[in-house]
């Protein structure tokens, strides 16, 4: 998904912090090879506008698929209570416009993070891996 998001100008590839499945950079480039390289065919210049409309579709269905998990679980558990959804790591972004969609409450923890701990909005990006590396 990275590559997807890369191309779809929501992550630059400074965002990354992993390696890529053929350690190549993260350039938009070399995103958009993998992409194609994904779907059988190799990158052509010709066939950008292609790549980016599947970067779409692709994208738009991870968006409706964690919409409607998110939507299920507030129904089911917090159906007369207000709750607080609170972003973290590069997905952030996508889980705050669905917020705003849905009208939930939405904290982002670069906010947590920033006002506690001097350049803790930067850690925010990692913390998702640091938080799933101490619980296991």
């Amino acid at each position: 998904m990275s590559d997807i998001n890369i191309i779809l100008g929501n992550l630059s590839k400074g965002d990354i912090y992993s390696k890529s499945a053929d350690g190549s950079s993260h350039s938009l480039l070399q995103s958009y090879k993998r992409v194609s390289r994904s779907f059988g065919f190799d990158y052509d210049r010709s066939k950008r506008n292609l790549i980016y409309s599947l970067c779409l579709k692709i994208y738009d269905i991870q968006f409706k698929l964690i919409d409607k998990t998110l939507c299920f679980h507030s129904e089911k558990y917090f159906k007369h209570s207000n709750f607080v959804v609170v972003g973290l790591g590069l997905g952030s972004k996508i889980i705050r416009n669905m917020c705003n969609k849905n009208r939930y409450d939405y904290l982002d923890i670069r906010d947590i993070l920033n006002s506690t701990i001097v350049n803790g909005d930067y850690l925010s990006n990692l913390f998702p891996a640091f938080v799933l590396n101490r619980l296991s």
